[in-house]
């Protein structure tokens, strides 16, 4: 099977009998994608060793919706697009959010430049 295949069935199991549409109460959107319900995607990748490889480790949380059903419903759920994006953005604006406020308490609240917004410099990494 390839990625494609093992998607449509992790959502199958996901719809289980509510079937295939958004999570959201009245919508009836049929453009699904999976969400992790508690934004911890980022920390399953790191957690699962496959780097950046959103793929493989995409696939693989395909096959373990499929394999854990009723887990995997507490887990994720299906959003449609409409739903989904939104969420995705708030969550980057967070981030970005998170890392400006590190860099002042860094920075001491003094005034910083643009080359203080690159990425290693905000973490400290």
């Amino acid at each position: 099977m390839i990625a494609r295949d093992y998607r449509r069935e992790a959502i199958e199991t996901l719809a289980g009998s509510e079937g295939l549409c958004c999570s959201v109460p009245g919508c009836y959107n049929d453009e699904l994608q999976i969400d992790h319900i508690y934004n911890d995607g980022a920390f399953a990748r790191k957690r699962s060793g496959t780097g950046n490889s959103v793929t493989k480790q995409t696939t693989d949380e395909y096959r373990w919706i499929v394999k854990n059903g009723p887990a995997a419903k507490r887990r994720f759920q299906l959003l449609c697009n409409i739903h989904n994006n939104p969420k995705i953005k708030a969550m980057a604006i967070r981030n970005v959010f998170d890392d400006l406020q590190a860099l002042a308490r860094r920075t001491d609240g003094r005034w910083f430049s643009v080359d203080d917004l690159k990425v290693g410099q905000i973490t400290g990494a």
